[in-house]
């Protein structure tokens, strides 16, 4: 384990928390913005797997938005709702899959 680089990763992944505005995710100040990348039907957070794990499905066929942030903004929603779902079952998950395979359909996290 290489301490220094863990320290810089962590602190480089809160400034970028930071500069994305993820609070602002969470917190609602996108709804909109989600909502409409949300209708596009391209990704979303729903059931489990076989382990009780939360299941985001990907469906890349589906992608069709303008924005560049948007798509972004709406991943890293559904991240935090996966997340959201894993605190409520006291449970540690691992993301699991080839997100560069357009006809995947499934991604677990």
């Amino acid at each position: 384990w290489d301490v220094h680089k863990a320290a810089a990763m962590a602190h480089a992944s809160a400034e970028w928390q930071e500069s994305f505005d993820l609070r602002g995710v969470r917190e609602g100040a996108y709804r909109e913005q989600i909502a409409s990348e949300n209708a596009m039907g391209k990704l979303y957070v729903r059931g489990f797997d076989k382990r009780g794990r939360p299941a985001i499905y990907m469906k890349p066929r589906n992608e069709s938005s303008t924005s560049e942030v948007g798509p972004v903004r709406h991943l890293a929603y559904c991240m935090e709702r996966a997340i959201a779902c894993l605190d409520r079952q006291l449970e540690r998950g691992n993301l699991a899959g080839d997100i560069n395979d357009v006809l995947s359909r499934k991604v677990v996290l």
